[in-house]
């Protein structure tokens, strides 16, 4: 008897496994997008502060009030976002407040994008 494609995929995604593979898949991702985070922790005045290379992509084109948000800023805002990134980070990986960690991780990869 043969297995539908449908069958097998809803074998593979909806079987019930232990949750320690999930426990050990988010650890293994949060450490991974830590490291990445620490690793270009030395290029971010370079990239994202108003001291490095500006493109003004969006110079002029935007209203006043959100101006604010298409404006580089200083290095200390922008490395003190940077700590509040890794420390999520390390949140999300460590399983504490993981609605809170996901959120400000998605949000200020957002802010960083």
């Amino acid at each position: 008897m043969s297995v539908s494609l449908f069958q097998r995929w809803d074998t593979w995604w909806a079987r019930r496994v232990p949750p320690h593979a999930l426990v050990i898949t988010r650890i293994a991702w949060g450490l991974f997008c830590f490291i990445y985070l620490i690793v270009s922790w030395p290029n971010l005045t370079m990239m994202f502060s108003d001291q490095g290379v500006l493109v003004p992509l969006f110079d002029g084109m935007t209203p006043a009030a959100a101006d604010f948000l298409f404006q580089p800023s200083s290095p200390a805002v922008v490395h003190g976002l940077y700590a509040v990134l890794l420390l999520s980070q390390l949140s999300f990986a460590a399983g504490y407040r993981m609605r809170l960690s996901i959120l400000s991780i998605l949000l200020l990869s957002l802010y960083f994008w």
